[in-house]
């Protein structure tokens, strides 16, 4: 699976959350959008915070 490295599908799991898809963009603006239109969740660096549009929650991980 990708997106491992950063041990994604592990933290969704300790978390209770059950994802039923995974998807892995590589650019930060799609994954805002697809955030932004709830097509996805997303783990995002603090940094790209700035960049989240109007109705993004945003929350520490």
């Amino acid at each position: 699976m990708r997106g491992q490295p950063f041990g994604i599908h592990g933290l969704c799991q300790r978390t209770g959350f059950q994802a039923l898809k995974f998807a892995e963009v590589h650019d930060v603006t799609l994954q805002l959008a697809m955030i932004a239109t709830a097509l996805s969740v997303g783990v995002l660096p603090s940094s790209m915070s700035r960049y989240a549009p109007a109705g993004v929650a945003l929350g520490p991980v």
